[in-house]
């Protein structure tokens, strides 16, 4: 049996344990925190054409947070 010392300490450390994870994880998806989106289409050619490292370094470096990508062309609609 616990005294009520040692149960108030060990429920203030759970609770500052809780809240130091509540803080820690985001509110929101990613996909509503993303701000800066990239997006390309991609046509029935390009699957043997399409520069895939150029793109992931153009998005890299224009810090690019989430992508669409939209492929298909007037083929798939």
């Amino acid at each position: 049996m616990s005294t009520r010392r040692e149960f108030l300490s060990t429920t203030a450390a759970a609770i500052a344990l809780s809240a130091s994870n509540a803080e820690a994880a985001p509110a929101e998806p990613w996909y509503r925190r993303t701000t800066r989106w990239g997006q390309t289409n991609i046509t029935e050619k390009d699957p043997v054409r399409y520069d895939i490292p150029w793109w992931r370094e153009f998005w890299k470096r224009t810090q690019v947070q989430g992508v669409i990508i939209n492929a298909g062309g007037i083929v798939a609609y």
